[in-house]
């Protein structure tokens, strides 16, 4: 909040100086900001209701392939600003009883995380696979990657510490990770993060499909 604060007080000023490239910056620094504070508040709110057990699965028939896509444009203007070079590889004919706001958060998680460690020009792949019984999901990137001691860690649901830093210097809390592996035991699935320092990570979920 403070950062957005900042961020207007400057925009602000650059309004009052008719100053047009410092207003187009602040302006999308803003937003990235205000996006930031927003999923943070938002998984903040969500891990209160899974704490107090004020929240219920509502399992429906929905399209995986339009979650994903309603979720990925939450994230438009900085898979733009850092020119990520982004693919998705999902059939539009993959459907599976889910609760979409489950999904959609866990996808998000995962997917700012990917975001967040890629840098500039690099690569993402979204790539969905099924069969009758199991949904997998995959995020691959190729940006800063995981060391072994991290990566052990953050696959071991009794551990959520973290130590790395995201390619803008900012320390990640594992806040969302911590999320993730809560809503995934809800589920009924798992969370897999395979990853490399220096070449990337994958995070694979698994879901099993509940059919009509």
């Amino acid at each position: 909040m403070h950062q957005i604060l900042t961020i207007s007080n400057k925009l602000r000023q650059a309004f009052q100086k008719k100053e047009k490239k410092k207003i187009e910056l602040f302006l999308k620094q803003n937003k990235d900001a205000a996006t930031k504070t927003y999923l943070l508040l938002d998984n903040l709110l969500y891990w209160i209701r899974l704490q107090s057990s004020g929240m219920t699965i509502t399992r429906e028939k929905h399209n995986i392939s339009e979650l994903i896509k309603q979720t990925i444009s939450i994230f438009n203007v900085t898979i733009i600003d850092k020119t990520i070079h982004f693919k998705v590889e999902c059939s539009a004919l993959i459907f599976a009883n889910i609760d979409a706001i489950m999904f959609k958060i866990l996808f998000r998680n995962l997917l700012d995380n990917a975001l967040k460690f890629t840098p500039e020009n690099g690569n993402i792949i979204v790539k969905c696979i099924e069969n009758k019984y199991r949904l997998v999901v995959m995020i691959k990137d190729n940006g800063l990657g995981i060391g072994k001691e991290l990566l052990t860690d953050l696959n071991d649901y009794n551990t959520i510490e973290s130590s790395i830093t995201d390619t803008s210097g900012k320390r990640s809390t594992g806040f969302g990770i911590r999320l993730c592996k809560s809503f995934i035991k809800k589920l009924g699935g798992s969370l897999k993060i395979l990853s490399e320092k220096g070449k990337g990570t994958t995070s694979i979920i698994s879901i099993f499909k509940i059919n009509s």
